[in-house]
C-alpha cells in the first residue's frame, strides 16, 4: 500500500567496482547496444532498457543496473522491482567512471 514511499536502493561506482573485482555480480547496463559497444565495464551485461522485460533471474539474486547518467537505470530499477527482484541502482552511471572501458 505504501510502496510509493520506499526509497530506491543505490550503490556508488567505487563500491560496484569493488564487487566486480571480488566476484561476478549480475550487472545490467541498460544503455542502447551502440553505447555499450562504445565502452563498458568488464563483466557487465548489456540489457537495453527496451529489452529489460526479457531478463529472467532468481528473485533472490541482486541485480545492479547502470546507464550513462542514471535516468534510464531509475526506470530499469522500477521495472525490475515490480518483478520482485532485488535491485540496486548505480548512482550517476557511467558518467562517474573515469577508468578504462572494454570495447
Amino acid at each position: 500500500m505504501f510502496h510509493i514511499f520506499r526509497q530506491r536502493k543505490t550503490i556508488t561506482m567505487p563500491v560496484l567496482l569493488q564487487k566486480l573485482n571480488k566476484g561476478r555480480p549480475v550487472v545490467g547496463d541498460v544503455r542502447e547496444r551502440s553505447e555499450y559497444e562504445a565502452g563498458h565495464l568488464k563483466g557487465v551485461r548489456n540489457v537495453p532498457l527496451k529489452e529489460l522485460n526479457q531478463l529472467s533471474l532468481a528473485n533472490d539474486t541482486p541485480v545492479y543496473v547502470l546507464c550513462q547518467s542514471g535516468k534510464r537505470s531509475k526506470q530499469a530499477y522500477k521495472t525490475l522491482e515490480k518483478k520482485g527482484m532485488i535491485v540496486l541502482d548505480v548512482e550517476g552511471g557511467m558518467n562517474t567512471y573515469k577508468g578504462r572501458v572494454v570495447k
